[in-house]
């Protein structure tokens, strides 16, 4: 019987990063302002701001998905393991410092760092993943 792989294919990566890079400059361009600031004029978000907010965190998140569960070109049990050990450290890190922010922040500055914390876990990940395979792929005995 044949284990079940979750994975994307190797070439979703290059989507991933793509749609991130995309987003990135549409966010930067556009200048979204934090949702604090429509709150504290007394005013809400107008409908075409709610799109663009929702289609910038769906993209993020799918993005960010994209380029952390995409198959390497050599997926083997140590790629695996690292990918588990990946994940635990984000996990670790991302209550850490939800834990530390609830400390430091409060009211409508926490809601902005929970929007953060959405994508902390996949960010952290991708990063302590990629850099223990990049120092894998330099040392091969370690």
């Amino acid at each position: 019987m044949r284990k079940q792989d979750w994975l994307f294919p190797y070439a979703y990566r290059k989507v991933g990063f793509v749609l991130l890079v995309i987003l990135s400059l549409c966010f930067v361009t556009l200048q979204l302002k934090p949702v604090q600031a429509y709150m504290d004029e007394g005013r809400y978000l107008h409908a075409y701001d709610d799109v663009l907010v929702n289609i910038f965190i769906i993209g993020t998140i799918a993005g960010l998905i994209f380029v952390a569960f995409s198959r390497e070109r050599q997926e083997d049990e140590m790629i695996q393991k690292l990918r588990l050990q990946a994940l635990q450290w984000s996990i670790y890190v991302n209550y850490f410092l939800l834990a530390v922010c609830s400390l430091l922040f409060y009211f409508l500055d926490f809601v902005n760092v929970l929007i953060v914390n959405m994508f902390t876990i996949l960010l952290v990940f991708i990063i302590v993943f990629r850099w223990t395979v990049y120092r894998i792929g330099k040392d091969p005995v370690a």
